[in-house]
């Protein structure tokens, strides 16, 4: 995945297969809807 700037304006990414990252909640939500990635614990 390529980097994005977040809902909280900062710079996240790029991503590769089987990285595991913190993201703002809200994105996360739209890219897990999109089937981009998989939320694996929400705190």
């Amino acid at each position: 995945m390529d980097e994005f700037v977040g809902i909280d304006l900062k710079d996240y990414g790029p991503f590769f297969k089987g990285d595991i990252a913190e993201i703002p909640l809200e994105n996360a939500k739209i890219l897990e809807e999109g089937k981009v990635i998989k939320i694996l614990e929400n705190k």
